[in-house]
C-alpha cells in the first residue's frame, strides 16, 4: 500500500470518529457549560454540596489573584481555586489548580 493511501485510509477513519468524539459528555459540567445549559452541574462545582473543607484565600498575593468583587471570595476546594458567592456559596468561576498558581 502507497502512502497516499495509507493517509487516505487514516483520514477517513478520524473523519469517521469525529461525529462521536465530539458528543462525548466531560466527567463534570463547568459553571459557563451549564448556563448555557450544555450539561448540568455536579456537586463539584456547587460548594453547598461540597464538603465543608473550604479554604479561604486571604492573600491574594501569594495566588496572584485580584481581590475578589464585593460579595465573592476566593476558596481552595479539593486543591483547586474557585471564586465563590458569598450569599449562595455557589463556584461562580473555576480559577486555577493550586499548585499551578502558586508556581507562577
Amino acid at each position: 500500500m502507497n502512502r497516499k493511501m495509507s493517509f487516505a485510509l487514516l483520514t477517513a477513519a478520524v473523519m469517521a470518529m469525529a461525529p462521536t468524539l465530539a458528543s462525548a459528555t466531560p466527567p463534570h459540567c463547568p459553571p459557563g457549560h451549564a448556563k448555557k445549559g450544555l450539561c448540568t452541574p455536579g456537586p463539584r462545582y456547587d460548594a453547598r454540596h461540597a464538603p465543608r473543607d473550604i479554604v479561604i484565600i486571604r492573600d491574594y498575593d501569594r495566588y496572584g489573584l485580584h481581590a475578589p468583587r464585593d460579595g465573592y471570595y476566593y476558596g481552595i476546594l479539593n486543591e483547586e481555586v474557585f471564586l465563590i458567592s458569598r450569599a449562595t456559596q455557589e463556584i461562580i468561576e473555576g480559577i486555577g489548580a493550586v499548585g499551578y498558581l502558586l508556581n507562577r
